[in-house]
């Protein structure tokens, strides 16, 4: 990493990218908009291998201000690689993180840089809502009360950055690399304060079953997390997202009961019977089947067959990374 130049910007804002041309127009007017003195900030945009858009659009954002918005290029690792050659590119004092697809407040650098000078600390973590705001129907990332250290809204100082190693690339996929990173600062003994007033909006967002299939694959992390901090998985992880829930444990008791049902007689055919009629049931309740919204029968597939590919995934990750979490 470079040093900071003292002349330079305070805080430099790092902007992992991939795919991201339809919501990268927000975040960019958003930035545009910051109540800090544009002089004391500057803009790192680290594009991760797009295959649409993003670059071209991002490209042209910088050179508009050249001198306080620059664009890198990734190596398409995901996000935890693509943040450390942003904050390598960087030379404030301060690394404000965020995502492509985030609105900031307009006071959002402003307000962060007040709370560091407050409280001394040496990273910080700011509030999440909703984009827009109230909206409750979609897919939500939100960060209410602190103790979650997303990335769409931290700030860590370059050298404490520096010290930690930046982020772990071991992380392939935008899931837990901020926590693992989290829990070195503190594991390491600095505080991360929690600034409410200093807040990004993440958009609600519809997810088609299809990605909500395909994003199971990111729980093989949580082995890689658990491996790394199992006191910090087990306490404040584990609660929040759990590998193999109820419903699940019940679909996949279906799925073995149906299976067994050829050869089962009498009671055993009975009782077989009962637990594939429980797990689909739990299944299609929790996927909203039933409640004759649309779509209906893609989201009973993905229902249906989300417990096994969970599975598959964690177990994958268990194996990979030497740690087994359920």
């Amino acid at each position: 990493m470079s040093n900071p130049d003292r002349n330079g910007p305070r805080v430099s804002v790092i902007v992992p990218m991939r795919d991201s041309e339809s919501l990268l127009p927000g975040l960019l007017a958003s930035l545009d908009e910051q109540t800090l003195a544009p002089e004391l900030f500057e803009v790192v945009l680290v594009d991760d291998g797009s295959r649409d858009g993003t670059r071209a659009l991002a490209a042209a954002w910088a050179a508009a201000d050249s001198a306080r918005r620059r664009l890198v290029a990734g190596e398409g690792r995901g996000p935890a690689a693509a943040r450390n050659l942003g904050v390598a590119a960087a030379h404030g004092r301060w690394i404000a993180f965020t995502d492509s697809d985030t609105r900031p407040d307009s006071r959002w650098l402003e307000s962060a840089l007040v709370a560091l000078d407050s409280t001394g600390a040496r990273a910080l973590e700011g509030a999440i809502g909703p984009w827009p705001e109230g909206a409750v129907d979609g897919h939500r990332v939100l960060n209410p009360t602190g103790g979650r250290y997303m990335t769409a809204n931290m700030v860590y100082e370059r050298e404490l950055l520096q010290r930690l190693g930046g982020f772990d690339e071991h992380f392939e996929a935008p899931f837990l690399e901020d926590s693992d990173l989290a829990f070195r600062a503190l594991a390491a003994g600095f505080e991360i304060p929690f600034a409410p007033q200093v807040v990004v909006r993440h958009p609600v967002v519809e997810i088609s079953p299809r990605d909500f299939l395909g994003s199971a694959r990111k729980l093989r992390w949580l082995a890689l997390l658990a491996a790394k901090h199992p006191d910090r998985y087990r306490n404040e992880i584990r609660p929040l997202i759990r590998p193999v829930s109820s419903i699940d444990i019940d679909v996949a008791l279906a799925g073995l009961a149906a299976l067994g049902l050829p050869r089962a007689s009498g009671l055993a055919r009975l009782a077989c019977l009962a637990v594939a009629a429980n797990g689909t049931r739990r299944a299609l309740v929790s996927g909203r089947v039933l409640d004759g919204a649309g779509g209906a029968p893609a989201r009973a597939a993905v229902s249906l067959a989300l417990p096994f590919v969970k599975t598959f995934w964690i177990l994958e990750g268990s194996i990979r990374f030497r740690k087994l979490v359920w």
